[in-house]
């Protein structure tokens, strides 16, 4: 599972492009869910940061620019997203098992093992209409 950090003006970009930037590639495999977070000091105050979940697609170098296309910013690489989807808005530090403090990881990360199996679970019962409808998601993690 992928953590993706991206400022508050960005996320338009974002969900309309389902692609983010990063100057160095995440270890991430297509299928993989990634968790779109918006950075803390670009949130709104009493706002959660996690309010997008996606699949991991795939990367590649961003040799034309579509990064300033988009976000009016040149980055080296392009994370391509599947399936973005809302959810019920949280905080990672609400739900995850280990004391591992994420707020200080400024663009990706992979979650903890234990980090991953408690969100999958806090998403699974966050989202009973998808629960009931399709079953436990299964995403790789």
């Amino acid at each position: 599972m992928l953590l993706l950090k991206t400022r508050l003006e960005n996320i338009p970009g974002v969900l309309e492009t389902s692609k983010h930037a990063t100057h160095y590639p995440p270890k991430a495999e297509p299928g993989d869910l990634v968790l779109i977070a918006i950075t803390r000091n670009t949130l709104p105050k009493r706002q959660k940061s996690i309010q997008y979940i996606a699949r991991f697609r795939g990367l590649r170098p961003d040799h034309t620019g579509e990064s300033i296309d988009i976000w009016k910013h040149p980055w080296r690489y392009i994370v391509e997203l599947d399936d973005i989807e809302e959810v019920s808005p949280f905080n990672l530090e609400e739900v995850q098992a280990s004391n591992t403090d994420y707020r200080y990881v400024r663009t990706h990360c992979r979650l903890r093992l234990e980090d991953e199996q408690v969100v999958l679970r806090w998403l699974g019962q966050a989202r009973p209409e998808r629960k009931a409808a399709e079953g436990p998601p299964q995403w790789r993690t």
